[in-house]
């Protein structure tokens, strides 16, 4: 079965696949579905989006700090802390370790669509739920 949908302007379908079907069905299956997540509308950058990144940590190479790092290839790990609506900034946190301060970040560098200070962020894969430990109960 196969069903059409009309989003924004753009035409997504999504296949309904079942055992039965043959390797050619699930393949264009495949190229649909990948058409129509890479031409999703952008989502609205707000709180509620920005929500999803708390806690998220981020991937930085130390010669974002210049001076001494200029020349380092080292990757310092920091944690998205807060989001500032006003000012539409994040906050990336590092550990005490790195010396370093909070790092304020727009929607674009968070993304990787544009540099911080010479250098993409990186955002690291969310862990699967079934590999974190149980809560205390």
């Amino acid at each position: 079965m196969r069903l059409l949908r009309e989003s924004h302007a753009v035409s997504c379908c999504v296949v309904s696949a079942s055992a039965s079907m043959n390797d050619a069905r699930i393949d264009s299956t495949r190229a649909c579905v990948s058409v129509c997540i890479a031409t999703e509308p952008q989502r609205r950058r707000k709180k509620p989006y920005a929500r999803e990144f708390f806690g998220r940590l981020i991937d930085v190479l130390e010669k974002a700090w210049g001076g001494q790092w200029a020349d380092s290839t080292r990757i310092v790990t920091g944690m998205v802390t807060k989001y500032h609506g006003h000012a539409r900034l994040f906050t990336i946190t590092f550990p005490p370790e790195y010396e370093a301060n909070p790092e304020e970040v727009s929607w674009e560098q968070l993304l990787g669509e544009t540099p911080w200070n010479g250098v993409i962020l990186q955002r690291q894969p969310l862990p699967h739920l079934a590999s974190r430990p149980p809560f205390p109960v």
